[in-house]
């Protein structure tokens, strides 16, 4: 018992201050029983529940509401034998009616005895009432269950149940003079620093002290009732130094269920048996094992609530607890507050996105660049050896107004590259909008390139991402000066580009896509032919004749349905039109007038739209639909080397 108390201990110093679960359990007591003096026997009663019911001492109310230790709220919350008001109602009916069946119902000691026989399948129990408890005039009563019998019942092997006891909490429910009902159970090797009735928010990190040895699987987890419409959650998790842990699912606020860690003896570890041991639902499976140790809380559950600011404590310890499990993130990026508590400098670091630390005493409020989604938080001591204990907290980050956008690379090859600037101290940087920053300064870009804000929209340090061909192939991130202007800080571009820095501005490679462009000089020598025809609208015609199209250039209008009815006028012959992405490669060969063979980025290219292939003579209607803005290229998949052109969206 010295070391489960030891850790209990360990978790008290590491609370904030606040109310623990005892004094509010004493409380609640004391206000069922207006009558009866509760004295220093009823305080010793608490301190034998479960071997070490006194050392929910250990956890406190943060003061936040989320937190273990938030209270028993109004309702109606029993493990066994019913969940529901409506079910004890039933069953008191019964009683009143004189029903033969459900007179144990009134019994305190059979309603025990049957709580371990028919729950937790002991063959025979020994029932005795805890010292300073009185099943006569008490409402909340204490029993202390031992298994007897020489062998195990059902599929248990190694077959020894003689060594298992558990402790009971009883309370007379419903009406004066009302049924007895288990609302509470324990052993001393598993203790949950619940009470009953608790608000337990989703995302809260359940830490049960316990005796079991290291490497001891636990089955543990949380069940609802029926009507929450929502499944068990469970876990089989091992013991280690003394404690388990256990992160609450989410699950819809003001649902009702229960909090439970078991052992069952089944010769092969821990079964996920306890979502449904105490649950009303249906048509659920008989459990089917002797359990060997158990505890169980009836509690109420609540969605946890997003913070704008997710506060951390850091402790002395390297440990780390959150006050909220959600957080809001902010036009600028992700506010997250750690205060160290303890007298040594700790560090704490997001997965992946970077790290700081914090002096004793000391509330340091940073933003981060973290994406929509699970982020891992880490704190650890700070020692002159490097050397430190460390823990990490899990955050569920949400973004409700979408104002994310990610910048992480999509290299095809997984290929990538990165560089950092050096500057020394007085370095001025480039002035202006860091879109256009980038865009002038950057080298390597082309001329489809998609330079564009990413990550939070008012981050501190701008990130800027480049797009090419739908994938995201370069990322650039800046710092400020401190005068206003922008410093490039790093560099990252996918295998096969060549992003880098230029302090005069660098302009693009391939051929530029703006109106005064080569490409579409094509369309100026179509107008100067009589031989020739501009289609433009956005219903287009396009003929189809000696393996070649009756133009090179096509000018639909943006944000409008196009069609184009093509006609294929060579006889026999199978020809279509397709409309890709245009590419310098493309769009050099097009001015060029040669063949396009573009065999460095494969041929073809992922299209916007691939038409039938139809045989002429025959006609057919292609359905674009709506095109963003720019220059697209088409071509006759069959014979693409001669019939092909470009598509201007404007």
């Amino acid at each position: 018992m010295s070391d489960l108390r030891t850790n209990l201990e360990r978790l008290g110093e590491r609370a904030r201050p606040g109310q623990d679960a005892f004094e509010r359990l004493e409380r609640r007591r004391r206000r069922k029983t207006r009558n009866r003096r509760l004295g220093a026997g009823v305080l010793a009663l608490l301190l034998t529940v479960g071997g070490s019911l006194a050392a929910f001492s250990a956890f406190r109310d943060a003061g936040d509401d989320q937190t273990i230790g938030g209270g028993r709220p109004e309702g109606f919350f029993a493990l066994w034998p019913e969940q529901t008001e409506a079910g004890l109602a039933a069953a008191q009916e019964g009683v009143d009616a004189g029903d033969p069946e459900l007179a144990w119902r009134s019994d305190p000691l059979q309603v025990a005895e049957r709580f371990a026989t028919e729950q937790l399948l002991w063959p025979e129990v020994a029932v005795a009432l805890q010292d300073g408890s009185n099943a006569e005039t008490d409402e909340v009563i204490f029993y202390d269950l031992e298994s007897v019998g020489e062998s195990c019942p059902l599929r248990a092997d190694p077959a020894d149940c003689s060594a298992s006891t558990v402790s009971l909490v009883l309370e007379r429910l419903g009406s004066a003079g009302g049924l007895w009902s288990v609302t509470e159970v324990h052993s001393e090797d598993l203790v949950l620093p619940l009470v009953t009735g608790e608000e337990v928010a989703a995302g809260t990190t359940i830490s049960v002290p316990t005796n079991l040895p290291d490497g001891e699987k636990v089955s543990i987890g949380v069940a609802f009732l029926s009507a929450c419409d929502a499944a068990g959650v469970d876990e089989n998790l091992e013991a280690g130094g003394g404690m388990l842990e256990f992160q609450v699912p989410a699950v819809s606020d003001g649902c009702t269920g229960y909090v439970y860690a078991m052992l069952p003896k089944t010769g092969v570890g821990a079964v996920a048996i306890g979502s449904f041991l105490f649950t009303d639902a249906r048509d659920v499976p008989g459990i089917g094992y002797f359990v060997e140790a158990i505890s169980a809380v009836p509690v109420r559950f609540a969605s946890d609530t997003a913070a704008e600011v997710v506060e951390l404590t850091c402790d002395g310890t390297g440990t780390i607890s959150p006050t909220r499990s959600v957080v809001t993130a902010q036009p600028d990026g992700v506010h997250i507050a750690v205060t160290n508590t303890g007298n040594v400098p700790v560090s704490f670091s997001i997965e992946g996105v970077g790290g700081d630390g914090a002096e004793p005493g000391e509330r340091k409020e940073t933003v981060w660049q973290i994406p929509p989604g699970n982020a891992v938080v880490s704190c650890s001591v700070i020692t002159d050896d490097g050397s430190g204990v460390a823990s990490s907290a899990s955050l569920d980050v949400v973004d409700p107004s979408g104002s994310y956008v990610p910048s992480e690379l999509e290299c095809a090859g997984g290929e990538a590259y990165g560089q950092a600037a050096d500057y020394v101290e007085g370095t001025t940087g480039s002035s202006g909008d860091p879109v256009q920053v980038a865009r002038d300064h950057v080298s390597g870009l082309e001329f489809d390139d998609a330079v564009e804000r990413a990550s939070y929209p008012e981050s501190e340090e701008p990130v800027i991402r480049v797009v090419r061909g739908g994938a995201v192939v370069g990322k650039v991130t800046f710092i400020n000066d401190g005068s206003g202007g922008w410093l490039v800080n790093t560099i990252e571009g996918c295998g096969g580009t060549q992003f880098g820095w230029s302090d005069e501005p660098a302009g693009v490679t391939g051929s530029p896509g703006d109106p005064g462009s080569a490409l579409l000089s094509l369309c100026d020598a179509e107008s100067l032919s009589n031989d020739v025809n501009i289609h433009d609208g956005a219903d287009l015609h396009v003929d189809g004749q000696n393996i070649d199209f009756d133009t090179n250039c096509l000018m639909a209008p943006a944000g409008e349905r196009i069609t184009i009815l093509f006609s294929n006028l060579d006889e026999g012959v199978p020809r279509n039109i397709s409309i890709y992405a245009m590419t310098p490669c493309l769009a050099d060969a097009l001015v060029a007038g040669t063949a396009p063979g573009c065999s460095s980025v494969g041929f073809p290219l992922a299209g916007s739209f691939t038409g039938e292939i139809i045989v002429g003579v025959s006609e057919i209607v292609y359905e674009l639909g709506r095109l963003e803005p720019g220059n697209y290229y088409f071509q006759d998949d069959i014979h693409p080397t001669i019939a092909n052109g470009v598509l201007f969206v404007q």
